[in-house]
């Protein structure tokens, strides 16, 4: 019963808030305790409960809230998990994005306590700055803020807006970010291998697209547009993740100069 009371209010509020605070109610260990038991009947609901859990562990506050309340748990659940692909799942797409938490929150934690306005840049220490409304920009002064909102961040703040309908915010997006950065960094060798193989005459600006949605971080290279020879030769990072059970592909801010990512070891974050 509950876990069908939380796949339908999953469905009526398309809000990952709501997998979020039924996290941190229990709802996994009822999710646990009906795998274990293997009611009749009960393949269905777990099955959809658990596409629930997977597509929101894209959101910060739901993987941290699974962190927090299960992180002690998940070696237990290594052997549950070859018994149960649906729990498997979970377990794998956990430990693959559990890993970039801490730095996500040390970096955030940074970006707050730096004025967003790049040609003051004033950083405080261990004092947050005043924040735009859209939560995604902040500011030592009033004047920062009006020259930013004027020269750059008006088309960012509307564009958030306009698209999130109060799912996806400013920290959910700088969390994806990560994720995709540092699915890159690790793979490094096979993205090169695939692009290098794509455009050996470096003639085109490249799509790096990073799939979120399947267990496993998974990406695919494409050619974005012909490249003016005098510009860099970049690879423009793309996300997809599920959002309220629907697709969401979105750019990220960060792109790669693949040029010097050829003769680099790491990619920075």
């Amino acid at each position: 019963m509950g876990l069908c009371y939380f796949e339908t209010l999953w469905r009526m509020s398309n809000n990952h808030r709501i997998v979020e605070w039924s996290i941190n109610d229990g709802i996994f260990d009822v999710f646990l305790r009906t795998l274990m038991s293997r009611h009749s009947g009960a393949a269905d609901p777990l099955g959809e409960v658990a596409h629930t859990f997977h597509d929101n562990l894209v959101y910060w506050r739901v993987l941290y809230a699974f962190h927090k309340k299960h992180h002690h748990e998940i070696p237990m659940l290594r052997p549950l998990a070859k018994q149960f692909p649906v729990l498997n799942n979970l377990v794998i797409a956990y430990e693959e994005r559990s890993i970039v938490l801490q730095a996500a929150r040390n970096e955030w934690t940074e970006m707050r306590q730096r004025c967003s306005y790049h040609q003051c840049q004033h950083h405080t220490e261990g004092t947050l700055l005043r924040q735009c409304s859209c939560r995604g920009a902040w500011y030592c002064s009033l004047n920062c803020q009006r020259k930013h909102w004027g020269e750059w961040h008006h088309k960012r703040c509307a564009a958030m807006d306009a698209n999130n309908h109060g799912k996806t915010t400013p920290r959910d997006l700088h969390f994806i970010a990560l994720l995709c950065v540092t699915h890159l960094r690790k793979n490094k060798d096979s993205i090169l291998a695939d692009i290098l193989a794509l455009d050996p005459s470096h003639r085109h600006l490249l799509s790096i697209g990073v799939n979120l949605q399947s267990p496993t971080i998974m990406h695919m290279v494409g050619i974005f547009q012909d490249r003016v020879p005098e510009e860099t030769w970049l690879g423009m990072i793309y996300a997809s993740w599920r959002e309220g059970g629907e697709e969401r592909t979105a750019p990220m801010q960060r792109a790669i100069n693949l040029d010097d990512w050829e003769e680099k070891v790491e990619l920075p974050l």
